[in-house]
């Protein structure tokens, strides 16, 4: 039975295998190869818990198992629980210093700590133990970049793309470096395979019979279809692109997610509007927003600013005066928290407790989140000074344009009250999204911009202590 499973195991018949290795464990429960590999299973097939007890079962038999120890140790990483993940890891490499695939998990999980240094020593050690390791040349470039050393991080995903012309992670991870070094030529051809990379959930994909349009064909009377594929701000950014397409000749159809229908209706001046999930018109070729840098060969120098186009409703800029009332301090929109669901949130975000400690009195405070987090809840009720409208996004870009300045972490907010042209403070981690680039104050985005970094990983406190004294400098307070 055993053998049948382990042949099926072999050639990927996955469900078959883990029933047959626990026929085997039913009828031999200290039967160590059945446990470990039924566990190896379990984890594969989604069944993590499972998979951790069954590591166990097979450990109290063989303790001195490296592989049983590492194997366990990516299954405790997928669970998120990245320390006993590492002492899984260390206990294999105890046993086995020369377990490649332990040094490159555990650099795996030291990545996820944001122990950086670390990581990039124990993938080190995974390719000096074996030079072909393609994905461990990978991950070491992640952590690299993470550290903002995009040239030896570069190196490295070259490397892994030398070894393996088809290691999705490197191409990907290779084009967002680039990105954030400025290299955009190289960066928005990389770009594209964002389609291929298996984690990219972010994307919202789209498959037509038309042709994609990459620059390559003429426009000139063509109709154009563009989709938003990714996050609010990213559509905001990417959109003052379309002007250009119609200047080669295209009659533009932008397809747009519901939440910016209002912000983005001004467009409709020249190109056709599209509710996301309404039904298409006509089209000829199609392009993913994001593609379109690519297709019209955005250099650094030649960035657009934001479209003029894009501005606040007059009436709902009236409104929020009226609501506000008349100003007796100056006011400061605040943004401080992104997605929750995205995957490097707990990076770009600020506790709001944190924010508050710092904020100079004798300004007036507004939220521009949209909701509050049940965790800045209390915080919120304790400082008692900062408004929350709790505005979709037509009435944040009418608040944005009654504030004297916005206030923000990397998330949609900045990309707003930036494409309406408003004074915006961007706070960013130390090595931020590729599209605040590295070490620059300012942003060839967005004119109206500051960035504010962190001097050192984590240190949002150092941060705020600037922001703080430059609000008191500039008001005056």
């Amino acid at each position: 039975m055993f053998k049948e499973g382990f042949a099926l195991h072999s050639r990927g018949e996955l469900a078959p295998a883990l029933a047959r290795y626990e026929a085997v464990i039913a009828a031999h429960p200290g039967h160590f190869d059945a446990l470990h590999l039924a566990a190896v299973l379990c984890s594969q097939l989604g069944q993590k818990p499972r998979g951790i007890e069954l590591f166990d079962r097979a450990l109290a038999i063989s303790p001195d198992s490296a592989a049983c120890h590492g194997n366990k140790g990516v299954a405790l990483q997928e669970l998120g629980r990245r320390a006993e993940a590492l002492a899984s890891f260390e206990r294999a490499l105890a046993l086995d210093p020369s377990h490649a695939d332990a040094h490159y998990n555990r650099g795996n999980t030291l990545h996820f700590m944001r122990r950086y240094e670390e990581a990039i020593a124990s993938h080190d050690r995974a390719v000096a133990l074996k030079p072909g390791y393609a994905q461990a040349w990978a991950n070491r470039g992640v952590s690299l970049q993470a550290l903002g050393r995009c040239e030896a991080a570069l190196a490295s995903y070259a490397r892994a793309i030398e070894i393996d012309p088809d290691q999705l992670d490197a191409h990907w991870n290779r084009a967002v470096c680039q990105l954030l070094s400025g290299d955009l030529v190289n960066g928005w051809r990389n770009y594209e395979w964002r389609w291929k990379v298996q984690k990219a959930g972010f994307l919202h994909r789209r498959h037509f019979a038309q042709p994609l349009w990459l620059g390559r064909t003429p426009l000139a009377g063509k109709t154009l279809l563009v989709h938003a594929e990714q996050g609010l701000g990213d559509t905001l950014q990417f959109c003052r692109h379309l002007r250009q397409a119609t200047r080669l000749g295209a009659r533009v159809v932008f397809e747009v997610p519901r939440a910016l229908w209002g912000v983005l209706a001004p467009l409709s001046s020249f190109v056709h509007l599209v509710l996301r999930g309404c039904d298409l018109p006509a089209f000829d070729l199609h392009c993913p927003l994001l593609s379109l840098p690519h297709a019209l060969g955005i250099t650094l120098e030649s960035i657009p600013p934001p479209d003029p186009a894009i501005k606040a409703d007059p009436s709902r800029v009236a409104l929020w005066r009226d609501r506000l009332g008349k100003p007796v301090r100056p006011r400061i929109g605040l943004a401080w928290g992104g997605s929750q669901a995205g995957e490097t949130d707990d990076i770009r975000s600020i506790a709001l407790a944190e924010l508050v400690r710092h904020l100079p009195r004798g300004l007036d405070y507004v939220s521009l989140q949209k909701e509050l987090a049940p965790g800045d809840r209390a915080a919120f009720n304790a400082h008692g000074g900062i408004r929350h409208p709790g505005a979709d996004f037509v009435d944040t870009a009418a608040l944005c344009e009654v504030l004297d300045l916005v206030v923000s972490v990397d998330t949609s907010i900045a990309h707003l009250a930036g494409t309406l042209g408003r004074p915006v403070w961007v706070l960013l981690p130390r090595v931020p999204d590729w599209r605040w680039m590295l070490d620059r104050p300012d942003s060839p985005w967005y004119p109206t911009a500051r960035l504010w970094r962190q001097a050192r990983q984590d240190d949002w406190a150092e941060v705020l202590e600037r922001v703080a004294a430059a609000l008191r400098s500039q008001f005056a307070v």
